[in-house]
């Protein structure tokens, strides 16, 4: 039982690290590019959702500042609540959290994670030009693993690697 147990855990592992290498090489499409052209200011709104029992502090409000200030310093304005009500822009950075199932007991220190960055804008309908809505119009995401005590530092790192995409995709249509 130990030799499957063993087995299951290193293709669950492989499994994991091919999907978090898929996810960082995936590129943005040329119309999803397109809608960062001439954008002005987001409103920056970092949500944690947490699935089960996770001891680990995530720093949320410490990541929210991380991603404003990056783009104040790529150019773009960081809106305010008031301000993303008229503009309708929004980027969003989920983070999600969860722990590996019960009968993986070799993997208990460790944990899936996913961290998404995506562009939420006001659009409408060409066929109907009066109705309005907000939809993702770019996104990028990743999914990793990591050990409870670097997990903070890892969410973190990915935060900024979704960031890094956003902004290099921003410039290449504003540039």
């Amino acid at each position: 039982m130990r030799v499957a147990g063993t087995l299951v855990f290193r293709i669950t592992m492989s499994l994991t690290v091919m999907v978090f290498a898929l996810s960082v090489n995936a590129t943005s499409t040329k119309s999803e590019r397109r809608t960062l052209k001439v954008l002005k200011g987001v409103h920056v709104v970092v949500e944690y959702l947490q699935q089960g029992d996770v001891p680990v502090e995530i720093p949320t409000q410490e990541i929210q500042e991380d991603v404003k200030r990056v783009l104040e310093k790529a150019g773009l304005s960081v809106q305010d609540q008031r301000q993303a009500r008229k503009e309708g822009n929004i980027l969003a950075v989920t983070l999600a959290v969860m722990r590996p199932p019960e009968q993986f007991k070799q993997m208990s220190d460790l944990y899936v994670y996913t961290v998404e960055v995506a562009l939420r804008q006001r659009v409408f309908l060409v066929r109907m030009r009066w109705v309005k809505t907000s939809a993702i119009t770019w996104i990028s995401a990743d999914t990793g693993v990591a050990r409870g005590d670097d997990l903070s530092d890892s969410i973190r790192q990915s935060v900024v690697l979704n960031l890094a995409k956003f902004l290099a995709d921003y410039k290449q249509v504003n540039d």
